[in-house]
């Protein structure tokens, strides 16, 4: 199967949180889906992730945080058109 034939999942701030707390509810869903199918990740993900941890925890654990992220394998997403942002939008108001 080629990486277009992959089912795409968009990975929120909740799931990727979870991702990184093993022991969370959900968490091998999560990881179930990062094997198997195309997990897209949007910056904004990143920005959440890295100022909740350096609100609430430290500085070096947003920063080994986001690290980890980004070794995921995922499309990450810092771009978008007009037309993506808006869809993603409308589909974000429905869940």
């Amino acid at each position: 199967m080629t990486e277009c034939e992959r089912k795409a999942h968009l990975f929120d701030t909740s799931a990727t949180l979870t991702l990184l707390m093993e022991d969370d509810a959900g968490a091998d869903r999560v990881e179930q889906l990062l094997r198997a199918d195309r997990i897209i990740i949007p910056f904004v993900v990143g920005l959440e992730i890295y100022y909740i941890t350096r609100r609430e925890r430290t500085e070096d654990e947003a920063e080994r945080r986001l690290a980890l992220i980004r070794q995921l394998p995922a499309v990450w997403v810092d771009r978008v058109s007009e037309a993506v942002l808006l869809t993603t939008g409308t589909r974000k108001t429905r869940h």
